[in-house]
């Protein structure tokens, strides 16, 4: 657990050969209802069914959206619902994994609202902002005993913000997302998940002249955590040096961001367009660190950097 595993000297070799097929099927019901025809209510009662032959396992998974259409400019909606995903191939494998393993699952809560400050027009402000909550069950960890087993459970809680603003030829856009992804595994105090990213900001801006389209992208994101080396022990056995691990997900890589750039040219004949652009990601050559890399004993140790500054050209024909 935590993302950081021993040198393979040290581990237990094992060898199998594991085949088969999986099945996945999955039946929805989607229904829409509205007591009048000038009702401002709307609810949709959803029902899904789901099979996975991987671990066997059946079930009905419910949901329910409910919306508010206040006046033309402004609406209100809420949802909740059950979402099932099958567990991965090597978890129910005969030798490596368990095969009573079951699936995960999650109940998902939404609330949010638009309002619309265009007025029938196409330009103009549109607003929307939610907050969501998901209480994750039976998730799939690494069990010395099972190899796998469904003891680890969290929650994600956050909320997002959207705004959109055009007027003539220009364009803007900006998303901004907040949130807390948790996880409790036994033995272990609850941390962050793997993925969790708290700050996640989006500003996207376009402008077309003519027959030329500018667009840029500024996006900054809180770091992915990962899970410390503290110190190691050397093991004259192997002649190897065995991590010892701080607190899951304890610590962070640095906030990251990035500028995009595109230019973009159409050349518009009788009977085809021809477009030619350039677009140049990461302008600022910014590093994003996603990994690390230690030395053989642990001592020193070197962050992996993500995709560099990274020109593109090319052209696109329509006929």
């Amino acid at each position: 657990e935590g993302g950081v595993g021993n040198p393979f000297s040290v581990g237990e070799e094992r060898k199998f050969i594991n085949k088969g097929s999986s099945t996945e099927l999955g039946i929805y019901l989607r229904q829409e209802i509205k007591t009048s025809i000038d009702s401002k209510w709307t609810y949709l009662p959803n029902f899904r069914y789901d099979y996975f032959s991987l671990n066997k396992s059946s079930g009905i998974a419910p949901r329910f959206l409910l919306r508010y259409q206040y006046d033309p400019s402004l609406l209100f909606r809420s949802s909740w619902g059950k979402y099932v995903q099958p567990p991965k191939a090597e978890q129910t494998a005969k030798y490596y994994g368990n095969s009573n393993i079951k699936s995960p699952y999650a109940y998902h809560y939404t609330a949010g609202f638009t309002k619309d400050f265009r007025e029938k027009s196409t330009q103009g402000l549109e607003f929307t902002n939610n907050y969501f909550y998901k209480d994750l069950k039976d998730l799939v960890i690494s069990d010395i005993t099972k190899n796998y087993s469904n003891e680890g459970t969290g929650h994600i809680i956050g909320g997002e913000l959207q705004m959109k603003y055009s007027h003539d030829a220009l364009s803007t856009q900006l998303v901004y997302t907040y949130l807390k992804s948790r996880r409790k595994i036994p033995g272990h105090d609850e941390s962050p998940s793997q993925y969790d990213q708290t700050h996640n900001l989006n500003l996207i801006g376009a402008y077309n002249w003519q027959r030329w389209s500018f667009s840029s992208r500024f996006r900054y994101v809180s770091g992915n955590p990962y899970t410390p080396i503290v110190s190691s022990t050397f093991d004259s056995d192997n002649d190897v040096y065995i991590p010892t691990r701080g607190a899951l997900y304890s610590q962070r890589f640095k906030n990251f961001m990035q500028l995009d750039f595109r230019l973009e040219r159409k050349f518009i004949y009788d009977t085809w367009i021809l477009t030619s652009y350039i677009d140049i990601q990461n302008i600022t050559n910014s590093k994003n660190s996603s990994n690390i890399q230690y030395s053989y004993d642990y001592s020193q140790k070197e962050e992996i950097r993500g995709l560099p500054i990274l020109p593109t050209f090319g052209i696109k024909g329509e006929f």
